[in-house]
Order: structure tokens, then C-alpha cells, then sequence
């Protein structure tokens, strides 16, 4: 919707993360955090041990400890499990999604 100054506008806007406690998603995490209109945000990982799984631990603990307003769900799913993501998020009304979870080589 856009309203009389030509910004758009969101509301209840539901944002899915999937590899939320990587580096790059921990930190898009935190600073989504932060932004009002989001509604919810659905953070996925499998907590994989290729990289140290007691650092992503620790950013879990640490966004859970900002999440004040209790915006963000938490799943430990692997991507690769496509039935399980559809029946957990086919109804959540996704308005964006970052794919962050990868494995290099």
C-alpha cells in the first residue's frame, strides 16, 4: 500500500531467516530486530557443526536476550527437509524471505 507521500507502507510484515545463526544472519537478525513493522520473524537453522556450533549457540542465546518483544520464533530445521518447511510455514503469510544458510565447497 502506499500511502499520500508516495512511501510504502507495510504492516504485520513476516520475515523468514534461514541460516539465522551465521554470521551474516545473526546480524540481519539483530537489525531486524529493530524495525517496528515487522511482525514476526521466523529463524531457521540446523545448527550443522561446519563451522563451531557452540559460537552459534551463543548468537542464539544472544538474540533471544534482545528479542524483548518476543518478534522472533525459532526453528532448528535443515532447508533440505522441503514437506517440513511447507507444513510449518505454508500458512505464516510470508512477506520476505533471506536464504542465508549454505554450505561452501
Amino acid at each position: 500500500m502506499v500511502n499520500g507521500t508516495g512511501f510504502l507502507i507495510f504492516h504485520k510484515m513476516n520475515i523468514l531467516i534461514t541460516g539465522y545463526a551465521g554470521f551474516i544472519g545473526f546480524h540481519l537478525t539483530k537489525k531486524l530486530l529493530g524495525i517496528k513493522i515487522i511482525k514476526n520473524i521466523y529463524c531457521l537453522d540446523n545448527f550443522n557443526d561446519y563451522y563451531d556450533v557452540k559460537l552459534k549457540k551463543h548468537r542464539h542465546d544472544h538474540i533471544v536476550s534482545l528479542d524483548k518483544s518476543k518478534k522472533c520464533s525459532f526453528f532448528k530445521i535443515n532447508i533440505k527437509n522441503k514437506s517440513l518447511l511447507l507444513k510449518k510455514f505454508k500458512k505464516k503469510k510470508l512477506t520476505s524471505y533471506f536464504i542465508l544458510q549454505h554450505r561452501l565447497g
